[in-house]
């Protein structure tokens, strides 16, 4: 679970640097197409990164849980997922 909490926490970081960024190219008259293409590759890369580590971390939960525990765990996480969704529209 540690690792779940690091990754939501950093995707928080990112996605707040990410909003600074669009608000600087988008304020600065002197972006050019280019500038923005670029932004928006490396955020590719960085969301297909980010999609493959919370898939690794999402498998081992599921091999380090009988299916009664997962279960179990489906209202908990389903909690949980919400509330953080709901903490990454407010940024």
């Amino acid at each position: 679970m540690d690792e779940l909490a690091e990754d939501v926490t950093e995707f928080r970081e990112v996605l707040t640097k990410r909003h600074e960024r669009v608000r600087e190219l988008n304020s600065d008259y002197d972006t050019t197409r280019a500038q923005f293409d670029a932004f928006l590759k490396q955020v590719n890369t960085e969301i297909q990164a980010s999609q493959q580590r919370v898939s690794k971390t999402h498998r081992a939960f599921i091999a380090a849980t009988t299916p009664e525990e997962w279960s179990q765990l489906s209202k908990v996480r389903t909690k949980a997922m919400t509330a953080t969704i709901k903490s990454m529209q407010a940024i």
